[in-house]
C-alpha cells in the first residue's frame, strides 16, 4: 500500500491476480527480464512470507511434468498459497542459521538470487 494509507495499483492488482502480496511483481519482473527460473529449476526463498515468490515461482516452472521444486523457509509458520502454486512448492519453518547443514544441502537450489529488501 502507498504511504497514504490507500491501496496502490500493484496491491489491488495482485488482488485481482491473486498473488497474496504485491511483491510478486518484482520476481514476475525478473522473470521477465533474466529467466532465471526454468523448467524443472529447484528454487530456495529464504524468508518466503508472505508466499508471493513462491507463487511466482512455482508458476515458472512451467508444467508440472517438467519437474523442479520450489521450498520457501521462514521463521513464521507459511502456509503454501494454493493459487499459482502446486504439489512442487513446499515451505520449512525454521530459522535458517539453525537448520543443520545436510537438511540446507538437500534444500539447496540450482541459482540463488535474492530481493535485498
Amino acid at each position: 500500500m502507498s504511504g497514504a494509507g490507500a491501496p496502490d495499483f500493484f496491491y489491488r492488482e495482485a488482488q485481482r491476480l491473486g498473488y497474496v502480496a504485491r511483491s510478486a511483481f518484482k520476481l514476475l519482473q525478473i522473470q521477465k527480464q533474466y529467466k532465471l527460473i526454468t523448467s524443472g529449476s529447484s528454487v530456495l526463498d529464504l524468508g518466503c512470507a508472505p508466499g508471493a515468490w513462491l507463487q511466482v515461482a512455482c508458476q515458472s516452472l512451467g508444467p508440472l511434468n517438467k519437474g523442479g521444486v520450489v521450498v520457501g523457509i521462514d521463521v513464521k509458520k507459511v502456509k503454501v498459497p494454493q493459487l499459482h502454486c502446486d504439489s512442487r512448492a513446499q515451505t520449512v519453518c525454521a530459522d535458517v542459521m539453525n537448520l543443520p547443514r545436510n537438511r540446507i544441502r538437500a534444500l539447496s537450489p540450482q541459482r540463488l538470487f535474492c530481493d535485498p529488501v
